[in-house]
């Protein structure tokens, strides 16, 4: 996080919704590293009574059917909740409906155990290296804490693309979480990517944005092969 939050969607939403809009303000901070002089890391947490989602973060990377999520992170004492999420599309980092869309979801509970296989945990006050493997063809992804595989995560929800968001949250269940959770890095790997893409979408990152329109100004009045995406062209 040497570059704060640039990469990143950081809010939380407040006040009433006008159509789909709805007032933000700063989500989750950058802190000093509590080890690593002259570093930085993310901290998500809830210490605020009046504000009942908690933290959010949202990172976007190239959509694939197949390929691994990597953060370094660590539980504090307090924590209570500790969510990491896959997705095919953006929500506001904040969104609690994420939980009916999220295509793999790995929580851990206030003693560091993976809810719903509660045998297995991980050490408070520690870091850890957390990676999410994924392959939608067998419609589950590996689970690796410091490069041991522990388990593997069902497939929640059923996508005609592929993964190309990570979302991590210090959601609001029955507490407050003052404490939270940091996240030193994180880093994506993709190894397959979909073999259909959304009309315009040149870069395979599941939108259609500026980057997609550079690529075709970037080629405007050249010859390409017919259907060269990574060229612009799009017949």
């Amino acid at each position: 996080f040497s570059n704060d939050l640039e990469d990143w969607s950081a809010f939380t939403g407040v006040g009433p919704a006008v159509y789909w809009f709805q007032d933000r303000v700063p989500g989750p901070e950058v802190i000093a590293h509590p080890d690593e002089p002259g570093q930085k890391v993310l901290k998500l947490n809830n210490p605020d009574p009046t504000n009942q989602l908690g933290d959010g973060a949202t990172w976007n990377f190239p959509m694939g059917t197949q390929g691994r999520v990597t953060m370094r992170l660590q539980l504090n004492d307090n924590t209570k909740v500790a969510d990491i999420q896959l997705t095919d599309r953006f929500l506001d980092p904040t969104d609690d409906s994420s939980s009916d869309v999220a295509i793999f979801n790995l929580r851990f509970n206030d003693r560091g155990e993976i809810v719903g296989q509660e045998h297995l945990s991980i050490s408070k006050n520690e870091w850890h290296e957390v990676a999410i493997e994924w392959d939608l063809g067998l419609s589950q992804a590996a689970v690796f804490i410091d490069d041991v595989q522990i388990t593997t995560l069902p497939m929640l929800y059923n996508t005609a693309t592929g993964v190309s968001y990570l979302r991590l949250r210090s959601p609001f269940v029955h507490a407050l979480d003052p404490d939270g959770w940091l996240v030193d890095w994180v880093d994506a790997e993709v190894t397959a990517i979909p073999s259909i893409f959304l009309d315009g979408d040149l870069n395979g990152d599941g939108f259609v944005g500026i980057t997609d329109l550079n690529i075709i100004l970037s080629n405007w009045n050249q010859n390409t092969n017919p259907g060269d995406r990574a060229a612009g062209d799009l017949t």
